[in-house]
């Protein structure tokens, strides 16, 4: 082979190499709203927030509107536009807003698995929400999680476990069982 053909093919080779490089889509980022895209989030969505979560690269919102409840997992891509923290088979994300209408009088809370690692508890009636100072979630394995719920109406529970939930208690801060519900 010739030094010209062998420098011809080495600069075909490099082109192809850069050309790939430059062509490929760059990776999507997303970030956590900040509180005014809360705030314009949850009046767009006409939400009743009652918490506000951040993760890693996004906001988990849990809500209660009266006739629904609900939670919204929503980030803030690169281009600064909210969109959905699930993602689609095509790699974007859609939005991610779960209803549940009101359930039966006589449950004190609604649990939603969130995500692979996320529990939302909302805690229908704010006089219980006030009384209320620690959720326990028992797990599948066994293992348990404990989180203070400061009297809100609405707790996100961050655990790896949290896919195999089936045991949710609800205490008094004298350790007082108010409510338990197993799944």
């Amino acid at each position: 082979m010739t030094s010209i053909r062998k420098l011809c093919l080495g600069f075909i080779f490099i082109l192809c190499c850069i050309s790939g490089v430059a062509c490929r889509p760059e990776p999507r980022v997303y970030r956590s709203l900040t509180p005014q895209e809360i705030q314009q989030f949850i009046a767009d969505q006409n939400l009743t927030p009652v918490a506000v979560e951040h993760t890693q690269d996004g906001t988990l919102i849990l809500f209660d509107n009266g006739q629904s409840r609900g939670y919204a997992a929503v980030s803030v891509d690169q281009d600064g536009k909210i969109v959905g923290n699930t993602l689609t088979a095509s790699g974007g994300k859609k939005p991610s807003i779960k209803y549940q209408p009101t359930p039966d009088p006589s449950k004190v809370a609604s649990v939603f698995s969130i995500g692979d690692e996320c529990i939302g508890i909302i805690i229908h009636d704010t006089e219980i929400a006030t009384r209320i100072s620690s959720v326990e979630i028992i797990f599948k394995d066994g293992s348990q999680a404990t989180v203070l719920t400061h009297g809100q109406r609405g707790v996100v529970v961050h655990d790896p476990a949290a896919i195999g939930w089936n045991i949710v208690i609800l205490y008094t801060a004298s350790g007082e069982e108010i409510y338990r519900e197993t799944w």
